[in-house]
């Protein structure tokens, strides 16, 4: 199984651009050009991350700092590693103001994909990594995040799972 990203952007040229990005990485996107609909999908199948524009200028009710801090507030959602992103470069506070609300990392815009891609999967093992820890480093692998395919892959090609010398496990 693909594992889910939630965009949420109300500019339909950058949507089309991050969805291309990430389809062609094997992410399944679900898009969201609202703060309903970014609510809705999080309360109904929370994704495996979020890319949230900070400026939703389109939406009346949330920004997406605000969008940010509801879902870290939510048992349900705060594992849920948010990355926000920003066109605008004269604000310099919005990196400061994007991790008080809880985002694990920002990015402007323009971008290289290679980047987004980058930062997107290392926030990805960030959270299994979380989820080892809580789980008292029990060999876990959680399929809606490393996808059956994609870990025998990635194990073929030498990628770097953490390792537990305690068990003796390699994940």
């Amino acid at each position: 199984m693909d594992r889910k990203i939630l965009f949420v952007d109300d500019d339909e040229s950058v949507i089309d651009l991050i969805e291309g990005i990430l389809l062609l990485a094997k992410y399944q996107v679900i898009e969201a050009g609202s703060e309903a609909t970014a609510l809705n999908i999080l309360n109904l199948d929370p994704p495996d991350a979020a890319i949230i524009d900070v400026h939703l200028t389109k939406m009346k009710d949330m920004q997406g700092l605000e969008l940010c801090r509801g879902i870290k507030t939510n048992l349900r959602t705060q594992h849920i590693p948010v990355i926000m992103m920003s066109g605008d470069d004269r604000d310099e506070n919005l990196i400061l103001r994007s991790f008080a609300a809880n985002a694990v990392d920002f990015m402007r815009k323009p971008f290289k994909a290679v980047e987004l891609l980058a930062r997107l999967e290392k926030r990805l093992e960030d959270v299994a990594y979380s989820l080892m820890v809580k789980n008292d480093f029990k060999p876990i692998i959680s399929l809606k995040i490393f996808g059956q395919g994609d870990f025998e892959r990635r194990l073929k090609q030498g990628f770097s799972f953490y390792r537990h010398v305690r068990e003796g496990i390699v994940i």
